[in-house]
């Protein structure tokens, strides 16, 4: 059975304890050529493209962590605003040993063209930009995946001047995976995964830890959290037990839900942000269900962004990169009706989910206005339906 084969049929069983309806009307048709916005504000262009390059380049850096408490060690990666000149990383330069590279090197040739990135834009070990504290964003890879899956989004918040940092889950990684250890999907896994983020937050602002010696400073006034799939769950979890956090991000999967414990949306007092795979056939549609249900119910104020023609790794660097990574890769059927169709251009996806997640951490860590502008304009360039509340 394929990694997430048996998270779909979760799901389905979870039905009858659910009792979910859908939380507001829409009928996800989108526009075609831009946004449909159900709320109506999508008139009028958005002041500010969050799809543009920011005004910085962007240096990355590997920093190795030891949870010594728990005998768990692992790879963080932190991307970060650079002014630095310098050529692009190579995508091998994430592997962290001989046998991750061999992998690399196996698995992108013989990956579909046009699904996985090829190609970064971070300039590895760059001084970074200044020395005041930056806004911080930690991000949770899903089931399975890697600190890297979404290298595109956190480049792209870097070069508008935030961090983000990226743990691996060790035992739940695209390397473990590979050589048959998977770790569960499961509550017990689910809070491992939280303390793992935990303990990188710490290591974080640790005046003697690993990023202060690499020249990294952080703002504990301006943090946020993100995670895909399994990572949306760990992302909020850590939003409320990290005590300051300030938004949290949420894609291709609810952060609250039946199957495994979290915080109650309706006493989550963090602003979100759902991004929701119209052709998720890995969630399935009780699973977008679900999204919708977290974004009506949310306590504070939410962005809900349908992506029309995606699939569970549309946003993602590795879509197509192994089999189990194929949804949002190329050709695909349906949820409804099994229709054979085209999945959104992953580049576009990609730039679309970028752009998206940078104008809200813009608006709600930093104040700015030409964030929250940019998100309730709706025009993404991509076929979307776009909530708010």
């Amino acid at each position: 059975m394929k990694k997430w084969g048996h998270l779909s049929v979760l799901f389905l069983l979870s039905v009858g304890v659910c009792g979910c309806t859908d939380a507001e009307s829409g009928d996800g048709s989108g526009s075609g050529d831009g946004s449909s916005n159900v709320e109506g504000s999508g008139s009028g262009a958005a002041a500010f493209d969050f799809a543009a390059p920011g005004p910085y380049r962007v240096g990355v850096r590997s920093l190795p962590l030891v949870d010594s408490a728990r005998s768990r060690a692992w790879t963080a990666e932190v991307w970060y605003p650079t002014v630095e000149e310098g050529s692009a990383s190579d995508l091998l330069a994430f592997a962290t040993s001989s046998e991750e590279r061999a992998l690399l090197e196996q698995l992108y040739p013989a990956s579909p063209e046009g699904c996985a990135t090829r190609s970064t834009q971070a300039i590895r070990n760059a001084a970074p930009a200044g020395s005041g504290p930056l806004p911080v964003i930690f991000f949770s890879h899903c089931h399975g995946c890697t600190r890297f899956e979404l290298f595109t989004v956190a480049e792209q918040l870097a070069s508008y001047g935030f961090a983000v940092v990226a743990p691996d889950h060790a035992g739940n990684t695209l390397f473990a995976h590979e050589a048959g250890t998977p770790a569960p999907i499961n509550a017990a896994f689910l809070n491992t995964r939280v303390e793992d983020m935990l303990f990188t937050a710490a290591a974080a602002f640790d005046p003697a830890g690993p990023f202060a010696a690499a020249g990294l400073r952080f703002d504990a006034a301006r943090m946020g959290v993100m995670g895909h799939s399994f990572g949306a769950a760990t992302a909020a979890w850590t939003g409320e037990r990290l005590p300051g956090m300030k938004a949290v991000v949420a894609l291709a999967a609810p952060m609250e839900s039946p199957l495994l414990p979290g915080p109650m949306m309706a006493a989550l007092p963090l602003p979100t942000l759902f991004l929701l795979a119209r052709e998720d056939n890995s969630i399935t549609e009780l699973g977008n269900r679900f999204i919708r249900n977290n974004h009506a119910a949310a306590a504070s104020p939410s962005w809900l962004i349908e992506l029309a023609d995606a699939g569970h790794w549309s946003p993602s660097d590795i879509c197509g990169l192994t089999v189990d990574f194929a949804a949002g890769c190329g050709e695909g059927r349906r949820m409804t009706g099994r229709a054979p169709f085209t999945y959104l251009d992953n580049g576009a996806a990609r730039q679309a989910t970028a752009a998206m997640v940078t104008a809200f951490f813009a608006s709600v860590l930093t104040g700015d206005a030409r964030g929250a502008a940019y998100l309730n304009a709706g025009l993404f360039g991509i076929e979307t339906t776009l909530l708010k509340r």
